[in-house]
């Protein structure tokens, strides 16, 4: 923990960070940050670039962090494990960098990761398995100022009150199953199923509301039967946030 306090400039700063060693078993960090001072202030709870964080077992793993205040960072890409299925996708900037800086409003966001990788054996082959599974969200709520409007629009103003959210929903979903051994005199490895799916959501609202989303799915079942999909969607007014 540190904690200063600045009485002639009246700042006031404090961080308090912890981390977990369980056995080497459940592994964390997590850290605190309040700043004050008579222009700006700030609290997380871990922040986009460096969230709190901890691993059980190195089977699954959680990250999440929640800012509050001014000088909210800009919002993290998704996991590469969602990236890498929808590189088809341009992702949208759901945080406008000039007005988290100066804006009041909150931020939080939450990821899930879950991995495994087994195999059960027997005399001469083996059934093996491995794969992932995560979802997660970031979610931003901006106070704007009261000149804001959507560019191409000569109403001024967005959302309720000028409080406007912005976010992002994701998921994904990577398999792959087999048999491999030895027969006949030789080596075999027999793919079951290996699968891929992935869905992304961002989204604004209200006034306007505008949703945007990316699809993917493909799949091979016992080497010849083959399924691959992609498709994108939106719908509602996709509002380009400006000073009028």
């Amino acid at each position: 923990m540190d904690i200063l306090y600045d009485h002639t400039n009246k700042i006031f700063n404090a961080t308090l960070s912890a981390n977990i060693d369980f056995q080497d078993k459940v592994i964390g960090y997590g850290y605190t940050k309040l700043y004050i001072d008579p222009e700006l202030w700030y609290f997380w709870a871990g922040r986009p670039s460096l969230p709190c964080n901890v691993n059980i077992y190195n089977l699954a793993s959680a990250k999440a962090y929640f800012m509050v205040g001014q000088n909210l960072e800009p919002m993290a890409p998704p996991p590469p494990q969602l990236t890498s299925l929808i590189s088809d996708y341009s992702l949208n900037n759901q945080r406008n960098v000039e007005q988290i800086s100066i804006g009041n409003g909150m931020a939080v966001g939450v990821s899930l990761d879950i991995g495994f990788d087994k195999s059960i054996g027997w005399d001469s082959f083996e059934i093996y398995g491995s794969g992932s599974v995560g979802a997660g969200f970031d979610m931003t709520m901006i106070k704007y100022g009261p000149n804001v409007q959507c560019e191409g629009s000569a109403t001024k103003g967005i959302g309720l009150r000028n409080w406007y959210l912005q976010g992002r929903l994701y998921a994904w979903l990577s398999l792959n199953t087999g048999i491999r051994g030895h027969a006949l005199g030789s080596d075999f490895d027999l793919s079951l199923l290996s699968a891929n799916a992935a869905i992304l959501l961002e989204g604004k609202l209200p006034k306007p509301t505008y949703v945007s989303g990316y699809v993917h799915l493909d799949a091979t079942v016992l080497s010849f039967i083959h399924v691959d999909m992609d498709f994108d969607f939106d719908f509602g007014s996709n509002c380009t946030i400006i000073n009028g």
